[in-house]
């Protein structure tokens, strides 16, 4: 031991040898040595990088406001705070390169510490999504939908109110789908009163008929209105207009050009709905022959007004809307993560750390971002999208008959349809 070494050169040469007094000297060294071990510990709990335990290292990490999170190991917490003081000091955190160090810093830790190979370094971001490098998306899109007022459909002169959360106006597109007794549905107008602008179709859509009005963006950036009856085309019977004021028949022109899609303002939206009549468009039953105003609603007993009432109709009509937002003051992280190597061979375990890994990601994300700004962190998968709209045709009569060695089978029980199925074949639906 160094301190007994340095004891037995202090004394006489006459009494340096001797086991006794080596032992003697390795006796009293011992305290020395352990007071030496003491003070490294100190001195290695004062350095980040060379302290030993969690408890040192948390409290290092307080000094820049870096708390030790409940899933962390001493490990993990070394590579968060590194990762974290680098994307603050280096890059000034809320800003992009800020975000995209930490994300590669701590990506490229993770997966070195639990042997994992997840996703491509973040070197750079791409401003849009993609399968085989990092993004970071700023007012990332966020998909929304929306349900007619009431549970039984969307009657004549109902009003319904629609918020658009986005940072601009954005197309409305439109499902509507006739059904009940009261259908077909004639010449319906959905109208933004907000707007002033009305879409109108002019034909009836029959019972059990899904009418699509949808928008597509061309490229010139403008957007193109279509109209499909279940598969067939009807772009061609879609009036818009423009500057329409409810009750003054004047201002229900169609506007010139080809027809445009409703958009929604920032905000909330008032729509209103009815059946215009239209000459040479069947509905004389159903649909008003002047144009209302808003205040004219269908006769409730003890709710509207004597002289703005009209005898109720039925609902004849289910409303889907369909628009896509810019979220404000928002960004997504997204990471290329479709297949994950794993050295161990571990699957739940690695699965696990996939979780973690995002979970540590948007948790880190909110602490970097700016005051009031939404971060979200996407992890992607393999998929493959293809837009398809379901049409099923049922034929009447049904018949269904098995050949077999002694003859053919009868329509077996199918529930009971009054002049389809036979008596004895029937039963209870």
């Amino acid at each position: 031991m160094a301190h007994a070494d340095t004891l037995r050169d202090r004394l006489p040469e006459l009494y340096k040898e001797g086991p006794a007094l080596a032992r003697l000297l390795d006796v009293m060294a011992l305290p020395l040595e352990e007071m030496d071990q003491q003070m490294r510990d100190i001195q290695r709990s004062h350095f980040f990088n060379q302290c030993v335990s969690l408890e040192d290292a948390s409290k290092l990490g307080a000094i820049l406001d870096i708390p030790v999170e409940d899933w962390q190991s001493f490990r993990d917490y070394r590579l968060w705070t590194h990762s974290l003081r680098d994307a603050r000091l280096k890059a000034g955190a809320v800003t992009r390169e800020g975000i995209r160090l930490f994300v590669h810093q701590y990506l490229e830790g993770f997966q070195r510490l639990k042997a994992v190979k997840l996703s491509p370094p973040a070197t750079e971001f791409s401003s849009t999504a993609s399968d085989t490098v990092p993004s970071m998306i700023e007012n990332p899109p966020v998909y929304r939908y929306m349900r007619g007022p009431g549970s039984n459909g969307l009657a004549p002169l109902d009003t319904f109110k629609v918020t658009n959360n986005g940072l601009d106006a954005t197309p409305i597109d439109l499902i509507l789908t006739a059904f009940g007794s009261d259908a077909p549905e004639y010449a319906p107008m959905l109208m933004n009163v907000t707007t002033g602008n009305a879409i109108v179709f002019l034909d009836a859509i029959p019972t059990g008929k899904r009418l699509w009005i949808y928008s597509e963006r061309n490229e010139d950036d403008s957007l193109s209105l279509h109209a499909e009856l279940e598969g067939q085309t009807v772009t061609d019977k879609l009036r818009f207009i423009e500057g329409l004021v409810p009750g003054d028949a004047d201002t229900a022109v169609p506007a010139a050009g080809d027809p445009r899609p409703l958009m929604l303002e920032r905000g909330t939206n008032e729509f209103w709905f009815m059946p215009l009549a239209h000459y040479d468009v069947p509905g004389l039953d159903r649909a008003l022959l002047a144009l209302a105003d808003l205040s004219l609603k269908q006769g409730v007993w003890d709710e509207t007004r004597f002289d703005h009432s009209l005898f109720i109709q039925q609902a004849a009509l289910t409303l889907q809307m369909l628009w896509v937002e810019t979220a404000p003051a928002s960004f997504r992280v997204e990471l290329p993560a479709q297949s994950m190597l794993n050295q161990t061979g571990d699957l739940e375990d690695s699965l696990a750390d996939r979780d973690r890994l995002q979970s540590s990601l948007e948790e880190a994300l909110r602490r970097l971002s700016a005051a009031g700004v939404e971060s979200s962190v996407r992890l992607r998968s393999h998929k493959e999208v293809q837009g398809a709209r379901e049409r099923l045709a049922r034929v009447l009569p049904m018949t269904i008959r098995e050949q077999g060695s002694v003859g053919s089978d009868d329509l077996p029980d199918s529930g009971g349809a009054f002049g389809i199925t036979d008596f004895d074949n029937s039963i209870f639906r």
